[in-house]
């Protein structure tokens, strides 16, 4: 058994009806922990946590002090009002880990408040500073902007005054270039065409020379060999020797009436020239005698003289026949385009000192263009660089004004602000002191009445001060702990308006361990059932049989559970919950 220093009916019963139980157990009385125990935990679990100078030694001690001073109040608690309450090591450790856990939290809290403040008062009076620069400033740009508007103006008149000098120079380069264009397309008109006349003869050119570039040594030898060779290998070679203007050979008539030309004997003596084919290749074609071209057609029109009727008599004659009859259509269709040719060199020869003139007037005008756009890149710096300037006096006035309304404004601010940043100072100073008694508010008083409370928070705040931790003359925890909008939600879910139930309020948010409230009238009942419906909290008797089943479901979904009408007793199967083991 647990016999906590209370000799209760629950103890005596049995062991009044069976004596041998006292003869077959061993008693183990449990004291209280002494003070030097205090202390040691509490050094153990404080020393690390940054207090400032020797400020921690008397944390300690002072904590110490909170147990024995909550035992004392206990025992006056249950002498007079017959209500009991226990001081347990586990409200001292809950003191602790209150105190650790909230002391930097408030720390920060305050801070960052008086830090705001301090921004605030410091935007004040840099901007009071800034009035005076910007006053300096603006009178200094706008003499500036006044000169930079004078050169923009002057830089007008010069850009107008250019640009319609500019644009006489391309009107007339404009015409020009339209008279260069129009010769231009004629000359390309007669270039093409001389090429579309020229298109006619070069095939059969082209031709010819590969015909030519065909033959063999062993062609020509052929040739050579024939003793008495077809009338088209004749027509080819006397074609040949008229466009070399190689004459004929004079030999009888075959009618024995006088003598007749023959090609064939002066062919053998061109046959044998070894550069016979090269010769061929680099006939001059473009200065073809007439007479050689007048023999040449005699041959033409005839039908034994076509490239097909000569091939059916000598292989080689066919490429030399396709050669002659190439000649005379170059030369045919040279003749034709040779006067176009001089036109079009002569057209060409024109163009090109028009052109070239154009090209200089061009030139011209380019720079003229060039000078106007560098006149204007200047217009528009010098005109950006006013602008920049005629924002920044705009700015500037603007700044001025709602910087005078700023001040005017947070004027009465100032005073107000400077008397908070005093107290947050000293609110800062006081918090190691305050969160400690708030702490002990939270582990030991939540039992107690205003008055216990109150004479409990009134003998700490005296020991802490006497110690020389810094505290407030007065603490309350919904000042130290309390946030203005939480307590304003729980008033709106139905927590009564007064500071006990505020503070009861708190204490149970801060505390580390499940809270037991004792509520006669239901009112932490309602207010807890309506703070938590949107969480789907379970609502659990202990007399009812699947109480356990539903506690378990809350807790694996992770929902709140109020167990209502607890007695002194508890089931031993919630242990390990309320315990958070």
């Amino acid at each position: 058994r647990d016999c906590r220093g209370d000799w209760s009916s629950d103890v005596a019963l049995p062991i009044c009806s069976f004596p041998s139980l006292v003869n077959c157990c061993t008693i183990d009385w449990f004291f209280p922990w002494p003070e030097d125990g205090l202390i040691a935990v509490a050094r153990q679990s404080l020393t690390n946590m940054g207090l400032e100078g020797d400020v921690t030694e008397k944390v300690i001690d002072q904590c110490m002090q909170f147990q024995v001073q909550a035992a004392t109040l206990t025992k006056k608690y249950q002498e007079e009002m017959k209500k009991f309450n226990y001081v347990t090591p586990t409200s001292y450790l809950e003191l602790i880990t209150t105190f650790k856990s909230l002391l930097n939290v408030k720390k920060d809290e305050v801070g960052g408040a008086k830090k705001r403040y301090e921004v605030g008062l410091a935007k004040i009076l840099s901007c009071a500073e800034n009035v005076s620069k910007m006053e300096e400033e603006l009178t200094a740009l706008q003499p500036v902007l006044v000169v930079k508007t004078k050169e923009v103006e002057d830089l007008i008149v010069v850009l107008d005054k250019e640009s319609a000098d500019a644009a006489v120079v391309k009107e007339k380069v404009a015409v020009e270039a339209a008279t260069a264009k129009a010769s231009a397309d004629e000359t390309n008109e007669m270039k093409q065409q001389c090429e579309a006349e020229l298109a006619e003869a070069l095939p059969a050119l082209d031709a010819a020379i590969t015909a030519l570039k065909s033959l063999t040594k062993g062609d020509i030898t052929e040739m050579k060999a024939m003793k008495t060779p077809p009338s088209g290998v004749k027509l080819t070679m006397e074609g040949v020797c008229i466009l070399f203007e190689i004459k004929p050979a004079k030999v009888p008539a075959p009618d024995g009436k006088g003598k007749v030309d023959d090609y064939w004997e002066p062919s053998k003596k061109v046959l044998n020239d070894a550069a016979f084919m090269q010769k061929l290749l680099e006939y001059d074609k473009d200065h073809i005698p007439p007479a050689c071209i007048k023999g040449v057609q005699r041959l033409t029109a005839m039908p034994e003289f076509l490239p097909a009727a000569v091939e059916k008599q000598s292989k080689a004659a066919t490429g030399i026949c396709k050669w002659v009859r190439a000649m005379e259509v170059y030369d045919r269709v040279a003749k034709v385009v040779e006067p176009k040719r001089i036109a079009l060199a002569q057209a060409e020869s024109e163009l090109a000192v028009t052109m070239a003139e154009l090209k200089e007037k061009q030139d011209a005008l380019q720079t003229v263009l060039d000078k106007i756009a560098k006149l204007e890149a200047d217009f528009k710096a010098a005109n950006d660089e006013k602008v920049s300037l005629a924002n920044q006096v705009d700015m500037c006035e603007k700044k001025l004004v709602r910087a005078g309304k700023l001040i005017s404004g947070l004027g009465g601010e100032r005073a107000r602000w400077t008397e908070n940043v005093k107290t947050l100072g000293e609110e800062l100073d006081n918090t190691t002191g305050d969160v400690l008694v708030s702490s002990a508010l939270v582990a030991y008083l939540g039992v107690f009445s205003s008055e216990y409370r109150q004479s409990y928070v009134d003998e700490a705040i005296t020991e802490v001060k006497a110690k020389g931790i810094p505290c407030s003359s007065v603490v309350s925890l919904e000042k130290v702990l309390g946030n203005p909008v939480q307590i304003r939600d729980w008033n709106l879910s139905g927590l009564p308006r007064d500071s006990l139930s505020t503070d009861n309020a708190i204490i149970m948010s801060k505390s580390r361990r499940w809270p037991l409230m004792i509520d006669p009238q239901g009112q932490a009942n309602k207010w807890i059932r309506n703070m938590e419906s949107a969480n789907e909290m379970g609502v659990y008797k202990l007399s009812q049989s699947d109480f356990v089943r539903n506690v378990e479901t809350c807790v694996q979904y992770g929902r709140p559970v109020l167990l209502e009408n607890v007695g002194e007793t508890i089931d031993s199967i919630l242990e390990p919950l309320l315990s958070k083991s």
